[in-house]
């Protein structure tokens, strides 16, 4: 008798003892910070053979406290009467997660129909969707071989390399 009760206290503490972990591991967890800079935007125009073009890049910087993968952006062009010149929608950032204190690289071309100039650039706005994620982050090497102040703004010339074993993902 004192034997099965002793098999049976010891089997309810197991079964006690592995509930615990299972809720541990179960539990949610609470929802950390996530944050984007996207101060930093630059936008210029230029022509080439009578067609004007136009063109946008930017840094975001991941100032929360969780990666974030970036999903989708556009620059936004407005002429210096506010009118709506034309939007941008590069193709991806590079690289497409972002970790805390890290900072992805995005830029896109456009061409429009009117004669501009850089006179007539207002602004250059840019929206950003991204979220949280637990993707993991494809392994980049950014180089920044030299930057520059130019007559069309801060440029920044440098190269991004995938290092990791497996092609990169830029959907």
């Amino acid at each position: 008798m004192f034997r099965r009760l002793l098999y049976l206290t010891l089997l309810l503490l197991i079964l006690v003892g592995c509930q615990t972990q299972n809720d541990k591991a179960n539990a949610v967890q609470p929802p950390r910070k996530i944050s984007l800079d996207t101060s930093n935007v630059n936008g210029f125009i230029t022509e080439q053979d009578g067609v004007f073009i136009l063109h946008a890049a930017s840094y975001f910087k991941n100032t929360g406290e969780a990666p974030v993968y970036i999903r989708d952006v556009k620059f936004h062009f407005e002429s210096t009467d506010g009118s709506n010149l034309s939007t941008v929608t590069p193709l991806f950032s590079t690289p497409a997660i972002v970790r805390p204190n890290e900072f992805t690289l995005v830029g896109g071309t456009s061409y429009v129909k009117q004669d501009l100039t850089n006179m007539e650039l207002g602004q250059v706005k840019v929206n950003v969707k991204f979220a949280q994620t637990n993707l993991k982050e494809s392994k980049w090497k950014i180089d920044i071989n030299k930057h520059q102040e130019t007559q069309y703004g801060y440029m920044v010339f440098g190269r991004v390399t995938n290092t990791s074993d497996k092609p990169a993902d830029f959907t």
